[in-house]
């Protein structure tokens, strides 16, 4: 997931005289990858691998970078300090959205780009970890405002009403979840529900309608230069492991700017109190021996000690095999001792281990598979088609509703992180259509063509797949001719020593008497034809299309073995 920074901040955060391009050469070792620099817009941002949700925190980032040149830095205060703060949860959230977490931050000096920051790792937050706020989502508060204790309950949609967080007049629930943009982007969360989940303090003021919005009274956070403040943070979710580690995570980000944190209690109806807030070091523990065979090479107990502190682990014993340490506890990667080797491994740096030749020598040769899919490829770029290679995601609606018809069995992923990368492809001929309404302004006739995998639910076994290689072809433009695509099948199957068919048959995303289904051996192997001129339409396109689609394994199932 990228990450934008004021490279500005950045640098000045750093607080060493270091080289832009060596600094950049460091956080690739250390897996933040940049992704751009602008410095006349003073921007840089980096690629995130999404094992690593801390470092979508730019503390986390420049304390990545200090810990690893061994600069001397101001650690932040994790104490949690206990407090009377109370939030009592109602009996009607919990089939709702039942847990919540919170936190107070006391005198931290909260600047504009602090402010920037702290809700751009909120929204990233939201995006991946929780799952587009399915999972959890956080609430930032002026804390001065609030008056204790909390209540944290769900209201039918007509009894709830307050000013939404930017705008200055009441809305009901119903108002924000129908006319505002974020209510309407969040609106599924609340789908089949009677009640809404809603937060407020003692004095009747609304803090937030998780996980939609918070309020515009108690909600409008804003940066101070000068003066430090004082901030209260919750997080509510539907998975309690998410909902406390992204309140860690968000907390532990604000502490690196200052101030001190205390603890909320939570209340639930059943008569239990928890304290959810853990900012305590996780003790790990490796073994000498795996990291040894992992590295491939011996390395000191001392060598060893140095590279964990660099890395950011203190609390280090090594007696025998063992190793004893902690961690920070916004490390939510460490699964397993080979995430903490593989933080030995990048210190010791990649480039410096010496390669070994495998003592057993074994002779190449091409796959037969790779051989046909290379003729067919050749084949068709013989013919002026240009191959293109898409994304086995994609959108539903660009395989149903733009293609005038139903979508074809197919896999959805469950809480994806972009609508436009949701469903699993079962076909290629809607991926390819999409694919010219994003050429436009590109000369006209476009042929393009693909040979990619696509996946179909196995029809005997609801938890099984197919998967196969399919073959598809597109060209657009004025004088776009089906006997010529025709006529390029019939040369295909010749030099495949295979004798083809055609059928006329009825499809609603072709022209009626324009579509042909493709037999080679009494199987129908795939269709051919002209698009329909509303499907065309769909995707924004203004000349006409003929496509053309083949199922390789029908014909040639040595493929299957190698994909």
């Amino acid at each position: 997931m990228k990450t934008e920074l004021k490279l500005s901040s950045f640098l000045k955060y750093i607080g060493h005289d270091v080289k832009l391009n060596e600094l950049i050469d460091t956080l690739f070792l250390l897996k933040v990858e940049l992704e751009g620099l602008n410095e006349e817009e003073d921007i840089i941002e980096f690629e995130i691998t999404p094992d690593r949700v801390d470092l979508f925190s730019v503390k986390n980032i420049v304390k990545l970078v200090q810990n690893y040149y061994g600069w001397e830095r101001k650690e932040a205060n994790l104490t949690v300090h206990d407090s009377d703060y109370l939030i009592n949860v109602k009996p009607s959230v919990i089939p709702i959205r039942p847990y919540i977490g919170g936190a107070v931050i006391k005198n931290v000096l909260i600047t504009e780009d602090d402010l920037i920051e702290m809700i751009n790792l909120q929204e990233q937050l939201h995006a991946s970890l929780a799952r587009n706020r399915a999972k959890a989502s956080i609430g930032l508060y002026v804390f001065d405002l609030i008056r204790f204790p909390l209540t944290y309950e769900a209201k039918k949609p007509e009894e709830i009403s307050f000013e939404p967080l930017g705008y200055n007049r009441v809305m009901t629930a119903k108002g924000i979840l129908e006319d505002l943009p974020t209510g309407v982007k969040y609106a599924h969360l609340f789908e089949g529900l009677d009640k809404y989940p809603i937060f407020y303090d003692s004095s009747a003021n609304v803090l937030s309608m998780p996980p939609i919005i918070n309020s515009n009274y108690l909600g409008a956070v804003q940066p101070d230069e000068k003066n430090p403040q004082s901030l209260f943070i919750e997080v509510t979710g539907t998975k309690k492991d998410v909902m406390l580690n992204t309140l860690k995570l968000i907390v532990m980000d604000a502490l690196e700017r200052g101030g001190e944190v205390y603890q909320v209690q939570i209340n639930y109806p059943d008569g239990t109190s928890e304290k959810p807030l853990d900012l305590s070091l996780q003790p790990k523990s490796m073994s000498v021996r795996n990291l040894h065979t992992y590295l491939g090479e011996l390395i000191s107990a001392k060598e060893i000690e140095d590279y964990l502190v660099r890395m950011g682990y203190t609390d280090i014993s090594i007696k025998g095999d063992k190793i004893s340490l902690k961690a920070p506890a916004d490390r939510l990667d460490l699964l397993h001792e080979v995430d903490i080797i593989e933080d030995v491994i990048i210190c010791y740096g990649y480039t410096d281990i010496k390669p070994e030749l495998p003592e057993m020598l074994t002779r190449s040769s091409t796959l037969s598979y790779s051989y046909l899919v290379s003729q067919i490829r050749e084949f068709f770029a013989g013919l002026g088609y240009t191959e293109v290679m898409n994304y086995l995601l994609t959108d539903k609606e660009i395989l149903s509703n733009l293609m005038n018809k139903e979508a074809l069995p197919h896999y959805r992923l469950l809480n994806s992180k972009l609508a436009h990368y949701s469903d699993l492809r079962p076909e290629l001929i809607p991926i390819l259509l999409n694919y010219l309404s994003k050429n436009l302004k590109n000369p006209y006739p476009q042929k393009i063509f693909e040979v990619g995998e696509v996946i179909i639910p196995a029809k005997k076994a609801y938890n099984r797949n197919i998967q196969q290689l399919n073959l598809a072809a597109a060209t657009i433009g004025e004088n776009v001719n089906l006997n010529k695509i025709k006529s390029e099948l019939d040369i295909l199957f010749n030099l495949l020593q295979k004798e083809v068919k055609y059928k006329k048959i009825s499809h609603p995303s072709y022209l009626e008497g324009r579509v042909f289904s493709v037999h080679v051996e009494n199987k129908q192997i795939g269709i051919f034809g002209e698009i329909h001129p509303q499907v065309i339409l769909n995707f924004k396109l203004k000349q006409p299309i003929v496509v053309l689609e083949l199922e390789l394994i029908q014909q040639f199932p040595e493929i299957e073995f190698y994909i």
